[in-house]
């Protein structure tokens, strides 16, 4: 499996692009969970995939800090997994 996430810091209240992309084998779900620094989690990520191994996933987020990005491939977290997401 292979992973790339582009960036790892943003600015708080712009719109954030994370492009992705995963080289997996099998047959399960992709999952994907963003925790604040505050612990709320987000529910406004929007995953939409771009080719068979790359996803674009995109969210605003509200607060400063370090946010946690966790990415599932059926039960199992990604390699990597969670990713830390600073921002300013």
């Amino acid at each position: 499996m292979f992973i790339q996430i582009l960036p790892l810091t943003c600015v708080c209240f712009s719109q954030v692009e994370l492009y992705r992309r995963l080289r997996i084998v099998g047959q399960a779900l992709l999952t994907l969970g963003m925790m604040s620094p505050s612990g709320h989690l987000m529910n406004d990520l929007t995953v939409k995939k771009q080719r068979p191994t790359a996803y674009q996933v995109s969210y605003t987020p509200p607060e400063k800090g370090d946010h946690t990005l966790v990415i599932r491939w059926g039960t199992d977290d990604i390699p990597g997994s969670p990713f830390t997401i600073h921002v300013s």
